[in-house]
């Protein structure tokens, strides 16, 4: 499904310096904006209900490289080690997994 085509489920703001936790079921759109001048987006998934499955940056730079881009996956630790999530767009083109 292309990002454009989803509809909205929630939308909100979460403030630099801050962080926030929420729900992302499969086959949804998780779409992560700029709103202020250069920010940096640190990011984490836990695979509910256990939380023992979670985003790998480890896994991930091993499968993708350090800077994932369209058409990658985010995957998750071992010993599950399967894609979390796909990247569908990128409008940044420079994010990196140089210091998760």
């Amino acid at each position: 499904m292309s990002p454009n085509a989803a509809s909205t489920v929630d939308r909100f703001t979460i403030p630099k310096e801050t962080g926030r936790a929420f729900e992302v079921r499969a086959g949804n759109v998780l779409r992560v904006i700029e709103a202020e001048g250069p920010q940096t987006c640190d990011f984490n998934a836990f695979v509910l209900p256990s939380l023992g499955e979670r985003f790998s940056a480890g896994r991930t730079r091993f499968f993708t490289g350090i800077h994932p881009r369209k058409g990658d996956s985010l995957w998750s630790n071992p010993p599950h080690e399967r894609p979390l999530f796909d990247i569908v767009e990128d409008t940044v083109g420079e994010n990196d997994l140089l210091f998760p």
